[in-house]
């Protein structure tokens, strides 16, 4: 799913939960879309404090962790992106019993 303007908070955390498994499933485009979706809910969507209702109390939460799975994610893009896995074959045509 496409983020843009219009893209409520559930969305965007749907779309960071459905992308999480991007080294699993060596994909690339998943990669993509959880830094788009991580850079989407911290410029839009994160309250750095909450207030939780009636009961009192506050809720700091910290972008910085959120900007470091999105830092890994691009990380890991750098190095996949050229579709390019080393893979090591074995010869064993010149192989003598």
């Amino acid at each position: 799913m496409a983020l843009d303007a219009t893209s409520s908070r559930a969305d965007v955390q749907s779309a960071i939960k459905n992308n999480l498994r991007y080294e699993r499933d060596g994909s690339v485009t998943m990669a993509r879309d959880l830094v788009e979706a991580i850079d989407h809910y911290l410029i839009f969507h994160l309250p750095v404090r909450m207030s939780t209702g009636n009961i009192g109390g506050e809720v700091e939460l910290d972008p910085e962790q959120a900007a470091k799975i999105r830092d890994q994610a691009k990380a890991w893009i750098a190095v996949n992106a050229n579709g390019s896995r080393r893979v090591t074959h074995f010869d064993f045509s010149n192989f003598r019993q």
